[in-house]
């Protein structure tokens, strides 16, 4: 079974797929079963993976570990997002190079989690 905002990877080619509505079936890619990325403590550092959710005055803000993850090309945070009581999801994507830090207009208090995704250690969810 799927299940609406799972994350699941290719093991061939790394694709990876956000489900938006639940379902039954096994999500396939290359000719095999996508493995799903559980919103855990995956292998790598919490450090600097972790999402960091703080208020600011125009919303919250959302930093990529308490010591910010570095950006390379081949490895680096490809994406953060949060999650409001709503069910709102505003998500910013980054480039090799930028600071893995964004603003968003969303009061804190309406912040249910916050997630980020690392190419290389998978998905970190925090709030």
């Amino acid at each position: 079974m799927t299940y609406r905002y799972q994350l699941y990877k290719c093991p061939i080619c790394g694709t990876v797929t956000e489900i938006v509505h639940d379902g039954v079936s096994a999500m396939i890619c290359c000719g095999k079963t996508m493995e799903v990325l559980d919103d855990r403590e995956p292998v790598g550092t919490k450090e600097s993976h972790m999402p960091v959710v703080e208020a600011t005055e125009k919303g919250c803000k959302v930093s990529v570990g308490s010591k910010l993850h570095g950006m390379d090309a081949d490895h680096l945070i490809e994406w953060a997002e949060i999650r409001t009581s709503d069910d709102t999801v505003l998500r910013k994507y980054f480039k090799a190079g930028e600071t893995p830090v964004v603003e968003f207009p969303i009061p804190f208090d309406q912040v249910v989690f916050a997630r980020a995704y690392c190419n290389k250690h998978g998905a970190w969810r925090a709030k």
